[in-house]
């Protein structure tokens, strides 16, 4: 795996919905990923980016972890999943600021094989915590699931 990668092509997202940069690191125990927001970034105010945000870049962290990890032995698409709710959400900065890198790292805690898991995920600046959370997941094997019936 060569790293670090552009997360386009490694999430379902596209245009400005892809919200992470790169992948710098990712293995089996987890992944990290870096975004420098824009000062035209999707979701941006005059104050900056709302904390909130951090959720969908955990998240869209878990998917690229999902598809770098997925044991298929071909590429395909990246899967399409759901964030089911977070638990234990802080925020430590209301405001993340365009023009600053943060890192997002997220570790797994238990994925079934029937797509439900749980992942730790924290937002760094630096080696200052700035978000951090406990994401739930669905990302079932067939993704029609999600709109079937």
């Amino acid at each position: 795996m060569i790293l670090p990668r552009p997360i386009a092509g490694l999430v379902p997202h596209s245009g400005p919905m892809c919200l992470l940069d790169s992948v710098t690191h990712a293995d089996a125990a987890g992944l990290s990923a870096m975004v420098t927001p824009a000062h035209d970034a999707m979701f941006m105010t005059p104050d900056g980016l709302p904390g909130w945000i951090g959720l969908e870049w955990m998240a869209q962290a878990v998917a690229a972890w999902g598809y770098l990890t997925a044991d298929t032995g071909q590429e395909e698409a990246p899967r399409k999943g759901l964030l089911l709710g977070a638990s234990r959400l802080q925020l430590f900065e209301h405001y993340l600021q365009p023009g600053t890198t943060y890192r997002v790292d997220i570790t797994p805690g238990f994925v079934a094989d029937n797509g439900l898991g749980t992942f730790d995920g924290a937002i760094f600046k630096t080696d200052a915590r700035v978000a951090e959370a406990t994401l739930k997941i669905f990302q079932p094997s067939d993704p029609a699931a999600l709109t079937d019936g």
